[in-house]
């Protein structure tokens, strides 16, 4: 199957962090950026063992 040089919509790590993204920084308020990491270590400690959201994110699916 070919794939371009450059596809990040294939990358399962870059819908990983589009969804860490969504879900920590898009339209969230923290006072200090240590709230912000705090935040993002928090979920990926959440992450570290596979689970069923994370499969779904990184769930490519073609259609022919």
């Amino acid at each position: 199957m070919f794939l371009p040089a450059y596809s990040p919509d294939l990358n399962p790590i870059e819908r990983v962090w589009w969804f860490m993204r969504k879900k920590i920084s898009h339209n969230r308020y923290t006072s200090t950026l240590d709230e912000r990491m705090k935040a993002f270590w928090k979920m990926f400690s959440h992450y570290q063992n596979p689970n069923e959201e994370i499969i779904k994110v990184c769930n490519i699916s073609f259609s022919v």
